[in-house]
């Protein structure tokens, strides 16, 4: 019996998501989070990522070293924003 994590919508306001959080001021917004682990995750690809690209909530989930993809999730948003 293995537990499933899986994306669930949140009702009210939207909450920074836990990986690609800059700082107070530049963050991205979601209404997602894991149903499981309760961490609010974007769904939907940075602006000028491939639509194959791995979104937040699979990154979060295979990763082994969270702060180093954190890292690597705010940087590639930093980018984002400038394009």
């Amino acid at each position: 019996n293995s537990i499933k994590h899986e994306v669930r919508r949140v009702r009210g306001r939207r909450a920074t998501c836990a990986l690609c959080s800059v700082d107070g001021a530049q963050c991205r917004k979601t209404i997602f989070q894991c149903s499981i682990c309760e961490v609010n995750l974007c769904v939907k690809n940075l602006f000028g990522e491939s639509a194959a690209a791995e979104n937040h909530f699979t990154k979060w989930h295979k990763q082994m070293d969270l702060k180093k993809m954190h890292e690597r999730c705010k940087n590639d948003y930093k980018r984002a924003l400038q394009l």
